[in-house]
């Protein structure tokens, strides 16, 4: 009889500025071996909330989305790597799916569909949902973003599946927010 060993699953969190909300970000990861926090230079509590809670910190520069996520996962030794959002939170299924697909060998990436909350209220139409925008789960080194400074995709050397549960995205939680983070997106999808 074969005794399957758990594989360490390491979580990262790229974050600057999210005091307000990565607590949340953490507390539903917390079933993951590891959180890291890489931080991209906040100047609030972020970082402090983030280690006070018990997570592994990182400063790293930001060089646009997709940079930046690859330095991150090559300063991961974990084989498997969870990715969210400071304003994303993983449900309790979601996270049961991710914990049953660390398991196996089935497929070297995991996606899951992000529902996005617009001032509070989920979005489910206008092609926000569903949204498998890239990786919930992956194997450290059969897994890369794309060098995009924004709306990374991704590259995949084996097998991508998609799970079953949804995770949140609180993204939009004003119109003021929306606006400041558009502008912000657009001048770096001009560069």
């Amino acid at each position: 009889m074969s005794v399957q060993v758990k594989a360490k699953v390491t979580a990262y969190i790229m974050a600057k500025n999210e005091e307000s909300r990565i607590a949340q970000c953490i507390e539903s990861l917390k079933w993951c071996d590891e959180v890291v926090v890489a931080d991209t230079g906040s100047t609030d509590n972020t970082v402090e909330i983030a280690r006070n809670m018990g997570c592994l910190i990182m400063k790293i520069p930001f060089k646009g989305f997709g940079p930046t996520r690859n330095s991150i996962i090559d300063k991961i030794e974990s084989p498997w790597i969870v990715c969210f959002d400071a304003d994303e939170v993983c449900t309790p299924e979601l996270a049961a799916e991710i914990k049953q697909a660390a398991r196996t060998d089935r497929a070297s990436a995991f996606l899951a569909n992000r529902l996005t909350f617009l001032m509070g209220k989920p979005v489910k139409h206008s092609g926000w949902n569903p949204d498998f925008r890239h990786a919930v789960l992956f194997k450290k080194g059969e897994y890369r973003y794309t060098e995009r400074n924004i709306h990374e995709s991704f590259e995949c050397l084996g097998k991508v599946e998609k799970l079953k549960a949804v995770f949140y995205h609180y993204s939009f939680p004003s119109l003021s927010d929306m606006l400041t983070k558009e502008k912000s997106y657009s001048q770096l999808g001009a560069k």
